[in-house]
């Protein structure tokens, strides 16, 4: 979702809860939620390459789990690379 705004600071908050949305429409919860958006792509000129980097972690507790004896957590990452359209304006 990053990529399809034209400057880094809506970029920046679009990211943030977009991850929110689609963990929760995947019932994930996360104890801890860290979403970092490398939007310095958006600075790159027009007509040159240019991305949008996300990095989301989520912390999850293992006993929403319901299984006997599980305690602890797990952090989970991931990270998506998505282009800026080389011709969009920017701001």
């Amino acid at each position: 979702m990053a990529s399809l705004h034209r400057d880094a600071a809506s970029a920046q908050a679009d990211a943030g809860s977009t991850a929110q949305q689609i963990l929760d429409e995947q019932d994930i919860r996360c104890i801890t939620l860290t979403v970092l958006i490398d939007t310095s792509g958006f600075g790159t000129p027009l007509g040159q390459p240019a991305s949008v980097t996300a990095t989301v972690r989520c912390d999850v507790d293992w006993s929403d789990l319901g299984l006997p004896g599980t305690s602890g957590g797990r952090s989970v990452e991931a990270t998506f690379t998505s282009p800026i359209d080389r011709w969009r304006e920017r701001a």
